[in-house]
C-alpha cells in the first residue's frame, strides 16, 4: 500500500480533526501575541493614509464557494481619488506580508487554515477552462494561510497557474499534520532567506 493510499480513512479523519482544532488554538495564541503589532499598524495606516484599517476582499476555494478574506488596507482610502495607490505603510506591509495578518481572523472564524490550498480572487471554474481535477473540488481543505504551490511563485502567467493546481493537487492528495509543519517550516526558510 502506498503512502498516499495509508494517509486516507480513518487515520486521516482524525488527523483533519486535529488539524481544525490546531488551526482555532494557533490563530487565538497568534492574536494575542501579535495584538501589539496589530496595533502599531493600525496606528501606521490611520497615520500615513487614514480611512479604513481592513479591506475584505472575496476570495474562492476550489469548490467556487465564496468567502471574505481580511486584509490590512495598503493603498489609499477610495475618497482621496487615487485609491489604487500603495502608501508608504502598504509597500512596506505587502513586501513583508504583514497585510495578511488579519486572515489569523479567517482562520479563527473558520474560514480558511493556517495551512492549506490557494484561494483565488475569481472562481477557479472561471479562471481553469481545462477543468480542475475532482480531488481538488471535493477536498475539504480550507484555504490556507500558508500554501505549498506559494513556495514556487514565480509570476509565470497561465503556466504558473497550471503548475498552482499541480501544487494544490498534490497538497490535497498527500495531506498530512507532518506536511503542514514541513510547508510552514520551508515558507519561514525561505522568508529568512529572501530578507538576508
Amino acid at each position: 500500500m502506498s503512502r498516499t493510499e495509508q494517509s486516507h480513512g480513518p487515520a486521516r479523519n482524525i488527523q483533519f480533526v486535529i488539524k481544525c482544532v490546531l488551526d482555532i488554538i494557533v490563530a487565538a495564541i497568534a492574536l494575542i501575541v501579535l495584538s501589539p503589532l496589530f496595533l502599531l499598524v493600525t496606528v501606521a495606516i490611520r497615520i500615513n493614509s487614514g480611512g479604513a484599517i481592513f479591506v475584505p476582499q472575496v476570495q474562492y476555494c476550489y469548490d467556487n464557494r465564496p468567502f471574505h478574506v481580511l486584509k490590512f488596507r495598503c493603498t489609499y482610502d477610495g475618497t482621496t481619488g487615487k485609491a489604487n495607490v500603495a502608501t508608504r505603510i502598504g509597500r512596506l506591509l505587502s513586501r513583508s506580508d504583514l497585510d495578511r495578518l488579519p486572515m489569523l481572523i479567517n482562520v479563527l472564524c473558520g474560514h480558511m487554515s493556517i495551512v492549506g490550498p490557494c484561494s483565488y480572487v475569481s472562481p477557479p471554474l472561471v479562471l481553469f477552462s481545462h477543468g480542475l481535477p475532482d480531488a481538488l473540488q471535493r477536498s475539504k481543505l480550507k484555504p490556507g494561510l500558508f500554501c505549498r504551490a506559494k513556495l514556487n511563485f514565480s509570476h509565470d502567467g497561465e503556466n504558473e497557474r497550471g503548475r498552482q493546481i499541480e501544487d494544490d493537487l498534490s497538497y490535497v492528495t498527500n495531506w498530512s499534520l507532518w506536511l503542514d509543519v514541513t510547508i510552514i517550516a520551508k515558507t519561514i526558510a525561505s522568508k529568512r532567506s529572501y530578507t538576508m
